[in-house]
């Protein structure tokens, strides 16, 4: 008998994945994370894609920590990594992004140059077997139309499906002579192998008299969508123009070759807006499924987050929404990430760093998003150092563990200017230690469009590196906890403004007359909310979209459709929280 409750509460132990800590991982000289992701190839747990300057030079730091943040276990490692030529001259290397791909094998994907050497800068992607042994390394070039002096990557994602071993990485080169700019560059790689599937770089036509503008990618994702019937990445990114002009832009790419799809769709607040990061939103009641952007723009007269939902095209902007932090005077937008509630409906965690936290200085915020882009709640995790935010991850959805924001510390004082940094919490926020809520202010504004189109200019080629490990790291546990008292991973929102509700609806006349073009629209809400109405002809184009605020109860809303509607059938749908409901109504 006794043996049986040993064997039971050992497998009790092992599947109890829900631990909330703080963490630093250094090595005693500057340490920085560009990029995090929680996986469960090989056990579940945490990558980790940084730098170092303990051996004097910019050298990767790369981790693999199991599911309490410690570095233990077959397939666990911290470690530093040297970049170099084959002929032995030491790079500087910068990582963008780590990845696993279905085989369990790690994909680093960075940049490199020297400082000392006349070597151009260029790509590098390395291949790491699960434990963090180094299976090959590449770099990338420019060959047309010309070797790149500049050639940078800024972000990489998993192919679709889940089981493919492509990845996708975007990134600009300064490898053309037009217009004195950075290009966008596009690049699909085996992540197992790491060879070469395409690689091209993009140019377009302005949309200002410009003579010099640079188009410079920030994040890519792959799109689990066909608006044009093939399998499509969607790249984001900013656009800077000679005239003083900042555009967030998208742009979608054939998986296959590259070829472009579509326009670019270039988005413009006239906030000076700043665009850092892409997550699909597979939601539907913010207006549609598609993309949500999220970036900063100066819309409070500092620089703020915000989040734009797109549809699945780039074409059309569901919404806008501007999230000023409560206790900060600016504050930088790094990441999001989408999660589902209980009902189906999605959510959104943006990360950010104020320039003036809770904690005193620098600290990271997460603000949680319902699916019309309100801002419900911040929550706030630092001390009385300064710590910025890099990247958010979750394990894929699942009802547990949370999400961890990866980041770094800045100190005030010591010989050690930096260290990795990074909060392991509920899905409700809560973590072991140091934590502040509270609630974001939430501003919707507009956004006005321009369609460029875009072609491919030039190709990339491979050069031969070597990579090294000649010293490990180590890690330091600020807090830790198997469970913490109001953490909560439910699969559904824990606040009023995401309630789980329900709208009846109808509408009449039905059909509308041309000569007086107003829908009587009669709604019955059980609570106060607001919801999302859009009206698109039958080819899919939007002619109406709107904001209501329902009270509780039964309403009538009158719903003017624009002047220039012209005869046939058209969708009217209803999208807030608990609801997703489309009426089909005809004007004559």
């Amino acid at each position: 008998m006794k043996k049986h409750l040993f064997l039971f509460s050992m497998l009790a132990f092992g599947v109890m994945n829900a631990q909330y800590y703080q963490n630093l991982n250094t090595t005693g000289g500057t340490d920085r994370i560009a990029d995090g992701v929680n996986v469960v190839l090989g056990g579940q747990g945490h990558l980790i894609a940084g730098s170092t300057t303990v051996l004097g030079n910019n050298d990767l730091l790369l981790t693999r920590t199991d599911v309490n943040g410690n570095i233990v276990g077959l397939n666990s490692f911290n470690q530093v990594y040297r970049l170099s030529t084959t002929a032995n001259v030491v790079l500087n290397a910068v990582p963008v992004k780590i990845l696993q791909i279905p085989n369990g094998r790690i994909c680093v994907v960075g940049n490199y140059y020297s400082s000392v050497a006349n070597v151009p800068s260029g790509i590098f992607t390395a291949v790491l077997n699960p434990g963090g042994a180094i299976i090959n390394v590449v770099g990338w070039q420019t060959v047309t139309p010309a070797v790149s002096s500049v050639m940078w990557a800024t972000s990489a994602c998993n192919a679709l499906p889940v089981t493919s071993n492509i990845i996708y990485i975007s990134g600009f080169s300064d490898a053309t002579t037009l217009n004195n700019g950075a290009r966008a560059l596009t690049m699909a790689i085996n992540g197992s192998t790491n060879a070469l599937i395409w690689g091209r770089i993009y140019d377009f036509n302005p949309p200002v008299f410009s003579t010099a503008y640079k188009f410079l990618p920030t994040d890519v994702v792959a799109s689990p969508y066909q608006p044009a019937l093939v399998n499509e990445v969607m790249v984001v990114g900013d656009l800077y123009d000679d005239m003083g002009d900042n555009f967030v832009f998208s742009y979608r790419l054939n998986t296959v070759n590259g070829n472009p799809v579509g326009t670019v769709n270039l988005y413009d607040s006239g906030k000076e807006d700043n665009c850092v990061a892409v997550t699909v939103a597979t939601g539907t009641s913010g207006g549609g499924n598609g993309f949500v952007l999220a970036g900063h723009n100066v819309a409070y007269g500092s620089r703020q987050p915000f989040a734009m939902k797109i549809d699945p095209t780039g074409t059309v902007v569901r919404w806008a929404n501007n999230y000023k932090y409560s206790g900060g005077n600016e504050s930088i937008a790094s990441d999001i990430i989408q999660r589902q509630t209980t009902s189906g409906r999605w959510t959104y965690y943006l990360s950010s760093t104020p320039d003036a936290g809770f904690f005193g200085n620098q600290d990271m915020v997460v603000t949680w998003l319902d699916d019309l882009g309100n801002g419900l709640t911040e929550w706030t995790y630092g001390t009385s150092d300064l710590e910025y935010s890099a990247e958010l991850s979750s394990f894929s959805n699942t009802n547990a563990d949370g999400f961890t924001v990866f980041g770094n510390r800045n100190y005030s004082f010591g010989f050690d200017l930096g260290d990795e940094y990074f909060v392991k919490a509920y899905y409700n926020g809560v973590t072991a230690c140091n934590v502040n809520k509270d609630t974001p202010v939430t501003q919707r504004y507009q956004v006005s469009q321009k369609f460029p189109t875009y072609v491919a200019i030039g190709s990339v080629s491979s050069t031969s590196l070597a990579l090294s490990t000649p010293q490990q790291a180590f890690m330091t546990q600020l807090c830790f906890a198997q469970t913490v008292f109001g953490g909560s991973n439910a699969r559904q929102a824990s606040t009023g403004n995401d309630a789980e509700t329900s709208v009846n609806t109808s509408l009449y006349p039905n059909p509308v007359s041309l000569s007086s073009p107003v829908l009587q629209l009669k709604l019955n809400s059980p609570a106060e909310q607001q919801i999302e109405i859009r009206i698109t002809d039958m080819l899919g184009r939007e002619v109406l979209n709107q904001q209501l605020m329902l009270a509780s109860g039964e309403s009538l809303q009158q719903i003017q459709l624009p002047s220039e509607i012209t005869s046939g059938v058209y969708l009217l749908s209803i999208s807030g929280n608990g609801i997703n409901e489309t009426h089909r109504f005809a004007v004559e």
